[in-house]
């Protein structure tokens, strides 16, 4: 069964883990004042996903792989545009 939410937000979750960060780590470190920030994203909560600015961050932080990254962005914007549009 496929998971539920945005891929990128699923990637991100795993590897903020992998880097042994703390939700509330990463939030302090992005400039919010907790890891409520980083969770709604994590948790698929009302859609939310890291804005733009952040995920340049987060590439740093993180260790992201771009190419992936680009590849999760684009696959969740098509399930995002086949079920807003064309169902």
């Amino acid at each position: 069964m496929a998971k539920k939410g945005y891929e990128i937000n699923h990637y991100l979750k795993q590897q903020r883990r992998l880097a042994q960060i703390t939700q509330e780590d990463l939030g302090r470190k992005l400039g919010y004042s907790s890891g409520q920030f980083v969770s709604n994203w994590e948790n698929n909560r009302e859609n939310a996903r890291p804005p733009h600015k952040i995920l340049k961050k987060l590439i740093v932080m993180l260790k992201l792989n771009k190419t992936h990254l680009k590849k999760l962005m684009l696959r969740d914007y098509l399930v995002e545009i086949q079920k807003e549009i064309f169902n």
